[in-house]
């Protein structure tokens, strides 16, 4: 098919953003379309009052000009996002061209071709990795690029580089380099260093923890007397046959179908307490034999790794970047405010969508709006005086999403850090119990997921289903929870005697559940109920 465009030009590839005109067409159009168009686009459904162009650097492949491009989003409420693109262009309508690579055909010089997004040129993602391999320090027209290579590169060779995209739907972009490591080009940008590359090479590079991606490689650009910003992080690939969530989710649900064919009492069902687990679970046996041995191991094994990585994140005393650290004001003013802030925003989330939920949810949503001034008290009697373990770095954004299992291990993944927060609200030192807390959540997700995927199939009520549900979560958090403070303990890992433990977990339990509040009534009301539920069971207590 013969190309054709309504955007033209006079200027060369070479000096092709001389051109303001069509600058100005890039942004009025050409960017939104296209960006909007993809996942890691975070300003999805928001109000937008423009693109701009906010940096073009030039970047070169040999002989081959590449730019790459920092994209100024500002939206409705004066709130700023960049994104990075780095541009291409090929001349008339090429076979090798993906179309998910084509931002918009262009006219320059009389010759019509395509504006790609040069990800996708195999030439562009190759050089990458020689860069990283060799530790450049290509200057730019705006400062340089440093290219950081990790010890697990040692022994690489620079020949017969094999890359593609990683098929996945994700917030960023991954390139795939012979089947052995991933790079991850962060396309949201941040004013300083991300910290999944701070986390990632931490512990690989400094501390003996297996149980995470080695660190690779990294590309940060730097520039004189500013905030140097990540660009991309490269990792070992981790070869796994599943990821925790959807295993922990079908283990779930092959509880349910046991209890329901062999049609055990629930009176029969003993259970544990969250906050004070069992030393041993013979009495037990009943859910024992319902999970299975094999998920009872997969739960110690995960509380064993969850305490090693919080071990190590806190062996280094004299990094400042992570030290351990006492509860101080400072923290607690900023705990507080931060999380009364987010509740009161999902406060008002509820009354707004109250008329879009349906019959338990609404009766918990309206408990939730009932109990708002018991809720806030609750976040605003948090008392640093009173607690006498450390905070440390955390993964921040802990859940079975972010666990691979392996032939005979897990690991961990993804250390950027709670989404909705600010890269530096992302690297406060904050207590490991918060990370245990979103674990927690986490099994509680995959428990009411299930039980609301099968409720319409089921032979029990929503109610048994929810009370064998509580026997279930209890059971595999009080196993979660007992290995990660029996290992924490062991090694010294400051997390505190059990009243504070005890503590700090429903203060983080409550905040994971006004979190997951809020992006569940935004992107799906129907699963509302999960932390709604969470948060009445923990309201009464």
């Amino acid at each position: 098919m013969e190309l054709s465009s309504n955007l033209t030009t006079n200027k060369n590839w070479q000096n092709l953003f001389e051109d303001q005109n069509l600058v100005d067409r890039f942004c009025k159009d050409v960017f939104p379309n296209y960006m909007q168009s993809k996942r890691w686009f975070a300003g999805k459904g928001a109000n937008i009052n423009f693109f701009r162009l906010e940096f073009l650097l030039d970047y070169f492949v040999e002989d081959r000009k590449y730019y790459l491009g920092v994209i100024e989003v500002v939206l409705e409420n004066s709130a700023t996002h960049r994104y990075f693109i780095p541009l291409d262009f090929h001349m008339g309508n090429p076979d090798h061209v993906e179309n998910e690579a084509i931002i918009t055909p262009i006219k320059i010089q009389n010759e019509v071709g395509l504006l790609t997004d040069a990800i996708y040129s195999s030439n562009f993602r190759n050089d990458l990795f020689l860069k990283i391999l060799n530790q450049d320090k290509p200057d730019t027209n705006i400062g340089f690029f440093q290219f950081l290579r990790g010890s697990i590169l040692a022994n690489e060779s620079n020949s017969n580089i094999n890359s593609r995209l990683l098929n996945a739907d994700q917030s960023n972009t991954t390139i795939v380099y012979n089947d052995k490591y991933f790079l991850k080009i962060y396309r949201r940008l941040y004013r300083e260093i991300n910290p999944d590359f701070e986390l990632t090479y931490f512990l690989s590079e400094k501390t003996k923890f297996q149980n995470s991606p080695k660190f690779a490689g990294s590309v940060t650009w730097k520039r004189d007397n500013l905030p140097d910003i990540s660009i991309g992080l490269m990792q070992q690939k981790i070869d796994h046959h599943s990821e925790a969530w959807p295993y922990m989710v079908g283990k779930t649900a092959s509880f349910f179908e046991i209890l329901e064919k062999e049609n055990i009492e629930l009176s029969q069902l003993s259970s544990v307490s969250i906050y004070k687990p069992n030393k041993h679970f013979e009495e037990t046996e009943i859910m024992n034999y319902l999970i299975g041995s094999e998920v009872l191991n997969f739960v110690q094994q995960l509380g064993l790794r969850t305490a090693e990585m919080h071990i190590a994140l806190a062996s280094d005393k004299t990094e400042k970047s992570f030290s351990p650290r006492n509860f101080n004001e400072d923290y607690s003013v900023w705990l507080k405010n931060r999380l009364n802030q987010q509740f009161d925003r999902r406060y008002l989330l509820v009354e707004q969508n109250f008329h879009k939920l349906k019959g338990l949810s609404k009766k918990y949503a309206q408990k939730v709006l009932d109990s708002k001034n018991n809720i806030k008290n609750f976040i605003l009697d948090f008392d640093e005086l009173k607690l006498i373990s450390t905070r440390i770095r955390i993964h921040g954004d802990y859940h079975l999403g972010q666990v691979l299992i392996g032939e005979s291990d897990l690991f961990i993944l993804d250390f950027e850090g709670e989404p909705e927060a600010t890269i530096r609200d992302r690297k406060v030192k904050q207590p490991p119990l918060k990370d245990v807390a979103g674990m927690l959540r986490s099994f509680h997700y995959a428990i009411y997921a299930t039980i609301f995927n099968r409720m319409p199939n089921s032979n029990l009520t929503q109610e048994q289903l929810f009370t064998a549900g509580e026997h279930y979560y209890h059971t595999i958090g009080g196993l979660f929870l007992k290995t990660y403070m029996e290992k924490a303990m062991e090694k010294s890992l400051n997390i505190g005697y059990q009243k504070e433990i005890n503590y700090l977990l429903k203060y983080h339990l409550l905040e994971k559940a006004i979190y997951e509040m809020g992006y569940e009534l935004n992107a799906r009301p129907d699963w509302a109920i999960i932390p709604l539920t969470g948060l009445i069971n923990l309201i009464e207590e």
